[in-house]
């Protein structure tokens, strides 16, 4: 389900973000020896210019005194500049590069950092997320439980009603039969009153009238509790369906957010791959800088030896006498 891909997508940030821990120790430790390569080539750079200019100014000095030599001299000299001027600048093209790449390889660095601070973010929105639906889960489950036992209440006094009914039922028609049955027995009496005068079975009229309200209460009390007990069933039943109203419309909202959780999963998902497929395209990007960089790297050793040969070259040109200031 829903919880078992979060668990998979958990698992593969974990070990994206493992890989990439390695990384920048990796890229820590390719800085600190970077840092160290470039001042020592810088000095050797440095170095070797400083030689080529002194090289340059002894033969300047000797190309004023050789005579015979001077405008051969003068040309050679002229050309060694020429050659040295050329590789002064693919030098100084060659660090340009170097920096530009160092630089662009800083930029993806703080790329990187970033998309790691959006990633851990969003591991944490997807946790939260996670424990929501939870959450939601477990509400629902208990707002069923809730629901399908207010069902069974609700059938329970269904059935409550359903056997009270027929025995209300009967003491209502009872009560219209004593009814009719009073009428007629007090119709009776008033016949036989009027046929027999004051004989009678009660000793008293008012002994009468007592008995007749002992029954009329008698019948009154149970039609009134039989008519209770059913007003307390319906009642029961409206409170019992309105609480089912109410588990039903809860049990909606939870199903509505579990959905709204459920997108936010998803969206927060494909954000990652976003996220993961540009961190990949930084990661291309930065190996490909790497590799420009030996590349560079190996030029600039290329025109190291080519600076050197050309001061070799120079100072075999204009011979030993004038490296050595004699005059020929």
């Amino acid at each position: 389900g829903s919880v078992e891909k979060i668990s998979e997508y958990l698992k593969t940030i974990e070990d994206r973000l493992k890989t990439l821990e390695e990384e920048k120790e990796e890229l820590k430790e390719y800085q600190k020896w970077d840092k160290a390569r470039r001042t020592l080539e810088y000095i050797i750079y440095d170095t070797e210019l400083k030689e080529t200019k002194k090289s340059l100014e002894e033969l300047e000095d000797q190309r004023k005194s050789s005579g015979d030599k001077k405008l051969k001299c003068n040309a050679e000299i002229q050309k060694a500049q020429e050659e040295i001027k050329k590789l002064q600048k693919n030098l100084k093209d060659a660090k340009k590069e170097v920096a530009d790449a160092k630089e662009e390889r800083s930029v993806l660095r703080t790329e990187q950092q970033q998309l790691l601070r959006e990633k851990t973010k969003l591991d944490l929105v997807i946790v939260d997320l996670n424990d929501e639906v939870q959450g939601d889960k477990k509400s629902k489950e208990r707002a069923e439980q809730e629901l399908n036992k207010l069902k069974k209440t609700i059938s329970e006094k269904e059935r409550e009603l359903n056997e009270v009914k027929p025995k209300y039922e009967e003491m209502k028609g009872k009560e219209e039969d004593c009814s009719r049955e009073l009428a007629l027995k007090e119709q009776k009496r008033k016949e036989l009153y009027a046929k027999q005068g004051r004989g009678s079975q009660f000793a008293s009229r008012e002994e009468r009238d007592k008995w007749i309200q002992n029954e009329l209460r008698s019948l009154n009390k149970q039609i009134k509790d039989k008519i209770n007990h059913h007003s307390k069933l319906l009642d029961d039943l409206n409170r019992d369906s309105a609480l089912e109203k109410d588990l039903l419309r809860k049990i909606e909202e939870h199903s509505v957010e579990a959905e709204q959780h459920r997108l936010q999963i998803d969206e927060h998902n494909k954000q990652y791959y976003e996220l993961k497929k540009k961190k990949d395209q930084l990661q291309a990007q930065r190996n490909e800088l790497w590799r420009k960089e030996n590349q560079l790297t190996q030029q600039v050793q290329s025109q190291k030896e080519e600076l050197s040969k050309a001061d070799q070259s120079l100072r075999s040109m204009a011979g030993k006498p004038i490296l050595n200031g004699g005059i020929l």
